[in-house]
């Protein structure tokens, strides 16, 4: 992850991306949220709390609870009987 939160050298599926801001407390530790894109389409926001006080630790937790929930969206049956709604 970048400072700012976008992806670089990605892993994740293609059409998928993720962007967000981390930043740290009065005390030092790191809290912040991540967005989840498919496509153009905004799917999730992810939102994190006392990540510890390491900056790229964060990121790697944050980015993991990412990419979790896209394999766990994936994993899903989507009939198209459902729609999401603006986030």
């Amino acid at each position: 992850m970048t400072r700012d939160g976008s992806a670089e050298h990605s892993l994740l599926p293609d059409g998928w991306r993720i962007a967000g801001a981390l930043s740290p407390d009065s005390e030092g530790e790191y809290s912040g949220a991540l967005q989840i894109w498919q496509d153009t389409h905004l799917r999730c926001r992810l939102v994190c709390a006392s990540y510890g006080k390491d900056e790229q630790a964060a990121w790697a937790r944050l980015r993991s609870r990412a990419e979790h929930w896209i394999w766990d969206y994936q994993s899903r049956p989507h009939t198209g009987d459902t729609v999401f709604g603006g986030l």
